[in-house]
């Protein structure tokens, strides 16, 4: 599925919530007094003109699809009429002012260049509690805009995202630098709702366009955003959904016992025979002696026979001496230790390293960073056709261990 949201289109006709006196909003289509005036109906004091806005403000088009993205309501069609509680009433056309309706209960009026008078201004949000004007006039760009707009919404909380950007995972840590990192309550973090407004180019890269995907399953509402500043204006960039692949298997050692060892000995491709008997006779063929071990495994040269816990100690000694090597399997012995004895005999090539650049970086839009064991082995990575093999500590997350997949990356817990 899309990770952004379409862009609801602009309705004819959006009540806007009572004010005290109530505000009336009138459909285009019906006879309305010039917009953009003031009239004052109280005898005597002449009527005051609000002067329309220019006819192509920079950035509406982005700010109204980012107050879309984050589930806002805006509204640019019809007419605004405010009472005032002396006499008169506040008539705004909103498609030089728009409203925007928001979660937080305010009704924002959106002054794109200082159109509105000081008085005006302030007569509309001393009169109505809920609402605010917020002025566009004179900003630097795009993110300036953005943030006259966030401060005014009265979300909890909006901040820049680039310098400290959202960490998603710890032992497999994916940061994603965004421009604004946007809570609406306090509760945001807990009911999921985390925004990130990130500018990106206007066809994203494969690996940041999953990078994306995957903050969108996981539950982080990602808007990714596209500025052409030569023409002073922006919309949200749409990603497209990949072809989904049933789910694999996920990838994690056995807790420990003869599972753990079935697993590390498949997982290193080392031969495993589980049936196989060896017979051991005695000098001169004084005796002979057939015994069929749980496991045997080739590795390092040399030929493991595996004890947990049924051999005796003659027996042990008998087949140490026959030239096999024992490993013996604990009954409390966990699947990471047999994991970490079995790498050392294979003498697989591996590396502890904690907090690893795997991808992305500067410029790439994204981090990837990894603290685990990496199988450094060219000729083992090239057979299973990967470009790493990882063992984490903890539990991945379905779907990080789906994206990492897609990097060709296996990820495997211990």
């Amino acid at each position: 599925m899309a990770l952004t949201r379409d862009v609801p289109p602009q309705p004819g006709q959006e009540a806007i919530p009572a004010a005290k006196p109530e505000a009336q909003l009138v459909s285009p289509s019906l006879p309305t007094p010039e917009a953009g005036s003031l009239i004052a109906f109280t005898a005597g004091v002449p009527a005051k003109e609000v002067p329309p806005a220019p006819a192509k403000p920079v950035y509406r088009g982005l700010l109204s699809d980012l107050a879309a993205g984050l589930g806002e309501k805006w509204i640019d069609r019809g007419t605004l009429y405010l009472p005032i509680p002396t006499g008169g009433e506040v008539v705004l056309d909103l498609g030089d002012y728009p409203v925007v309706r928001l979660s937080t209960g305010v009704d924002l009026l959106v002054d794109f260049h200082d159109g509105l008078p000081a008085d005006v201004r302030a007569l509309i949000t001393e009169t109505w509690k809920n609402y605010r004007v917020v002025s566009m006039g004179g900003s630097s760009g795009p993110l300036e805009m953005l943030d006259r707009f966030l401060k005014a919404a009265g979300y909890h909380s909006a901040r820049e995202g680039k310098e400290h950007p959202l960490v998603i995972g710890e032992q497999l840590a994916i940061a994603v630098p965004a421009d604004r990192i946007v809570l609406k309550t306090p509760q945001s973090l807990l009911n999921g709702e985390v925004f990130l407004l990130k500018e990106v180019s206007e066809k994203p890269g494969d690996d940041l366009s999953a990078v994306l995907r995957y903050a969108g399953h996981i539950g982080i509402r990602v808007l990714p955003f596209a500025v052409d500043r030569s023409a002073s204006e922006g919309f949200l960039v749409g990603i497209d959904a990949e072809e989904t692949e049933p789910e694999a298997a996920p990838e994690a050692v056995p807790q420990g016992g003869l599972a753990a060892v079935d697993y590390t000995l498949s997982f290193l491709g080392l031969h495993i025979a589980s049936e196989e008997k060896i017979t051991i006779g005695g000098k001169g063929g004084a005796f002979q002696l057939t015994v069929q071990p749980e496991r045997i495994f080739d590795a390092g040269g040399k030929r493991y026979v595996v004890d947990a816990g049924k051999m005796s100690p003659p027996l042990r000694s008998i087949v140490r001496d026959s030239g096999y090597e024992i490993f013996s399997v604990g009954k409390e012995e966990g699947g990471r230790s047999i994991f970490r004895r079995i790498l050392g005999v294979s003498g697989t090539p591996h590396e502890d390293r904690e907090r690893f650049l795997l991808f992305g970086g500067e410029g790439a839009g994204f981090e990837v960073r990894v603290t685990g064991t990496f199988l450094t082995s060219a000729e083992y990575l090239g057979g299973r056709k990967i470009r790493a093999a990882i063992l984490v500590r903890g539990k991945i997350h379905t779907e990080t261990r789906e994206l990492m997949r897609r990097f060709g990356v296996e990820i495997v817990d211990w």
